[in-house]
């Protein structure tokens, strides 16, 4: 298995897709900084150094969908899998070894977020405001998550011959995650009340907003079971987690590393039986 992650390590860097995706999480890194010391110097806003902290779940989520795609697409376009295995190389092997180049990856395209944007940030906006201890549990969770979609990533590109199929599902099921994140998260958010109100035009013209003094239940809050069926989906999928975590705003943090770690076992079990019943040609 040693030579096989050092022919793949080869292969990562001399990938010019591996350093497209290094350049720009650096570039959004420095992007974002500036932006918050711009809007700092411009309009008073102010930012700490957690503010866009962890972004980098959902720029290198999408990246990775991108690479591993096309990296391990290669393999079967090139007929290297079915090579690997002739020369006597296990499945198992071959299939853990590309799992871990792109975990490494994984690591690198963070490192390559998390530098630049320590290195201005400390200077630009201060240091954290939160605890360490709790950056860091966050932190953890996050290399997690980002596990677990290079989990459900690897698992596509090992089963599917087709690279163009591959990155179709990869990079459209990466996004249907986020999408569905962001449509559970806020109908979590929804207030259980509301206030009405009644708008009139006034005798000069201008528009008036008259709020009721009783609020009135909200229909759109979810209650009992339904809602904790939402906040399990919240806590469970990929595009759940991320939303919570980039808006540091992670109830069950526990819980939702327990998650990422079913879903990287449970995908490279299921991708790991699928490879092998493939019939490579």
């Amino acid at each position: 298995m040693r030579n096989l992650m050092s022919a793949a390590w080869l292969r990562v860097r001399k990938n010019k897709v591996f350093w497209g995706a290094m350049i720009l999480m650096a570039f959004f890194a420095v992007n974002s900084r500036l932006d918050q010391y711009v809007q700092r110097k411009r309009f008073g806003v102010e930012a700490t150094l957690e503010t866009s902290f962890f972004d980098f779940i959902m720029f290198a989520s999408i990246l990775m969908s991108v690479f591993i795609s096309l990296f391990l697409g290669t393999e079967y376009g090139e007929g290297t899998i079915r090579n690997k295995i002739v020369v006597g190389h296990k499945r198992s092997e071959i299939y853990g070894s590309n799992l871990l180049i792109c975990m490494m990856v994984n690591l690198l395209l963070v490192a390559a977020y998390l530098l630049p944007s320590l290195a201005l940030g400390i200077p630009l906006v201060g240091s954290f405001r939160s605890g360490f201890g709790a950056i860091l549990i966050l932190f953890g969770c996050s290399i997690l998550l980002l596990s677990a979609y290079t989990a459900l990533y690897t698992a596509v590109a090992m089963v599917c011959q087709s690279r163009a199929v591959t990155a179709v599902i990869c990079v459209l099921g990466v996004f249907l995650l986020l999408i569905a994140g962001i449509f559970i998260h806020g109908r979590l958010e929804a207030p259980e009340y509301y206030s009405p109100y009644s708008i009139s035009v006034a005798d000069d013209g201008g528009i008036v907003m008259d709020e009721r003094q009783n609020e009135e239940p909200n229909p759109e809050c979810l209650q009992g079971t339904k809602r904790k069926v939402y906040e399990f989906f919240l806590d469970f999928l990929p595009g759940g987690q991320t939303i919570q975590i980039t808006s540091m705003s992670a109830p069950h943090l526990g819980m939702m590393a327990l998650y990422s770690v079913l879903i990287v076992s449970g995908s490279t079990g299921i991708g790991l039986y699928a490879f092998y019943k493939k019939n490579i040609k």
